[in-house]
């Protein structure tokens, strides 16, 4: 995206994201979206550890059940007639899909806007050792207090993109996770999670 000229990214629930402290681009602005609550407690953990904010940061405090993100990025200097690139990761396995798709048009909206993000897909097609981890999980997470919503299928999520405006859909697997980030064979056991990566073309 960077090679491509876009010089905006959004870090949707951005919660303990550290990218903004690491980010090797320079002139890339970078916009921090999260409950106002939750954008506070980030910046007194940032103080604390004496670790700067960078230039060209932005919290920008959104209440997504109530505020327009989109409305709130420009607010806080994003140009959203330009490029921007969105990471939504570790967010949508706990949303309903009406507002996976709402967050989709509105990111879809934006003139060459990309978006990363992971999403959980139906057991079908997994085996019995795969299907009792992806359960212990799920347990796990409610017991935390953030159960999962129902899990998306690949295909109606590929309509719902090409529907927003996305014509570049590259759609991971857990096969295709394990082989290209992990250097894993193909056959390792893999617990229905997928990672998309979308484009407005």
């Amino acid at each position: 995206a960077v090679d491509r000229g876009t010089r905006q990214v959004v870090v949707l629930g951005a919660g303990l994201d550290t990218f903004a402290y690491r980010n090797p681009y320079a002139g890339t602005r970078v916009f921090e979206v999260d409950h106002p609550a939750t954008g506070a407690w980030k910046a007194d953990r940032l103080r604390e550890s004496s670790i700067a904010v960078p230039e060209g940061t932005a919290f920008v405090g959104c209440d997504f059940e109530h505020d327009d993100f989109l409305d709130r990025l420009v607010g806080a200097g994003l140009d959203a007639q330009r490029p921007a690139y969105f990471l939504w990761l570790g967010v949508v396995p706990y949303l309903s899909l009406d507002v996976v798709v709402s967050t989709l048009r509105r990111i879809g909206s934006v003139p060459g806007g990309e978006v990363a993000f992971d999403y959980a897909a139906p057991l079908t097609g997994l085996n019995k050792e795969a299907r009792k981890r992806r359960a212990a999980f799920e347990r796990r997470v409610a017991e935390l207090g953030e159960p999962f919503t129902a899990p998306i299928d690949p295909g109606e999520l590929g309509a719902i993109l090409r529907a927003a405006g996305f014509g570049e859909v590259e759609d991971l697997g857990g096969p295709q996770i394990a082989t290209r980030f992990l250097g894993l064979p193909a056959s390792t056991p893999a617990g229905g999670g997928h990672v998309v990566r979308a484009r407005v073309v």
